[in-house]
């Protein structure tokens, strides 16, 4: 495939990538980082040491992962013109935003509620109207292993995660529309190769 010439006898490795192409590359490189950036918090919250946010910490961290696989596809599809990669890579990232925007909406309801309406919630969880959320929110933060002290402890901290997370997801979205563009101009352009 390295020298395969295409239809107008040009070899696809010699031919100077369109500015789409470019753009996704830069794209994908730039969502790469981002993703390191969501690896750090998620490993920053881990050497807090906070037992209480064990399952939160991983939650990012998976993020993170799951952020660094997605833009080497991008980056991968964009760089090889394959169009099937690209596809994956736009449904993918759509998955992932919509796990930043449930992330951060958690965070800022911590930040702005506080911890003390989350003590509660073991509370609740003998009473018969406990709903499946509020035993989510009681799993997430594994309440064996929290005490009032260390929740209002750590709380800064979740306002410093919130804020982060937010500005991640603002970056994210604005990857998301330039990518989307950059693909639909690459497609009316015919760059794209190979399907998978």
């Amino acid at each position: 495939m390295l020298g395969r010439p295409d239809h107008e006898g040009v070899s696809y490795r010699t031919r100077r990538p369109s500015l789409s192409i470019r753009l996704l590359i830069i794209i994908n490189f730039l969502t790469l980082l981002l993703s390191l950036v969501v690896l750090g918090v998620g490993i920053w919250i881990a050497h807090r040491g906070y037992h209480c946010s064990s399952h939160i910490q991983w939650f990012i961290i998976s993020i993170g992962i799951i952020m660094f696989v997605v833009s080497f596809i991008g980056l991968t599809g964009a760089r090889r013109r394959i169009l099937g990669l690209i596809w994956l890579y736009i449904a993918l990232l759509t998955l992932i935003i919509l796990l930043l925007i449930i992330f951060t909406t958690f965070a800022f309801l911590l930040k702005s509620h506080g911890f003390q309406d989350l003590l509660q919630v073991n509370a609740l969880q003998s009473s018969p109207l406990t709903t499946t959320h509020d035993l989510t929110i009681s799993t997430l933060l594994s309440a064996g292993d929290c005490n009032a002290n260390s929740l209002l402890n750590f709380k800064h901290d979740w306002g410093t995660v919130s804020i982060v997370s937010l500005v991640i997801l603002l970056l994210l979205l604005l990857v998301y529309v330039v990518a989307c563009f950059a693909f639909v101009r690459a497609m009316n352009q015919g760059v794209f190769h190979h399907t998978f």
